[in-house]
């Protein structure tokens, strides 16, 4: 994909719903795990009844939505119906048939609904969590590193409800070139998230 198809395809992820509430790196990282999909006429995407766990939008080209019953409706890509998933039921209440060459996307559930997560995380801390000086409010450079955090497997098994909390018992500390972080054998008593700057670590093996 060019630069150019990569803004492209970034622009539009900002319109559709729910991904337009993801943050721009969220957003980045949903693009960089996606790509655009294609679908022939008379082809389905899926059927009435299917069980798939992903997500689906209509890119461009034309689908024909069948209930089963003698009725259907259609979508076109680029316009506003287009924004929303594609019969995002469990199971499938529809027939998705494409009546023109088509274009989709299509995202796995649990990843998206990981990356929503993750922002309303965020979100949450960043409305309730002044910094750890406790002097002034977050800023969105504090946000920045709160979205890295979550993004780590340790805070991803942490109830939403306990990060606004854990975050607030976080304090800044600053070390030296040379400054040792901690040691070999000591008590593992704090979680220690680098910020700022980089870190040799080194162990000494028994002989």
């Amino acid at each position: 994909m060019t630069k150019i198809e990569q803004h492209a395809h970034f622009e539009f992820l900002k319109l559709l719903i729910p991904i337009s509430q993801l943050t721009e790196n969220n957003m980045m990282e949903l693009m960089n795990n996606t790509h655009v999909e294609t679908l022939e006429p008379g082809r389905a995407l899926f059927s009435k009844g299917d069980t798939d766990s992903r997500t689906y939008y209509l890119l461009a080209g034309q689908l024909e939505l069948h209930t089963g019953d003698g009725t259907h409706t259609d979508i076109h890509g680029q316009t506003p119906s287009a924004r929303h998933p594609i019969d995002h039921h469990f199971p499938r209440q529809v027939t998705a048939i494409a009546n023109t060459p088509v274009e989709f996307l299509s995202i796995d559930n649990n990843y998206l609904d990981t990356l929503l997560t993750r922002d309303q995380n965020v979100s949450l801390a960043v409305s309730g969590t002044t910094s750890p000086d406790s002097s002034h409010d977050v800023t969105p450079g504090d946000a920045d590193w709160m979205s890295n955090i979550l993004r780590s497997k340790i805070f991803q098994r942490i109830p939403p409800e306990n990060i606004q909390p854990l975050l607030k018992k976080m304090k800044p500390q600053q070390f030296s070139d040379g400054d040792t972080v901690i040691q070999q054998g000591d008590d593992g008593d704090y979680y220690y998230y680098i910020n700022k700057g980089r870190r040799s670590v080194s162990r000494v093996i028994a002989a």
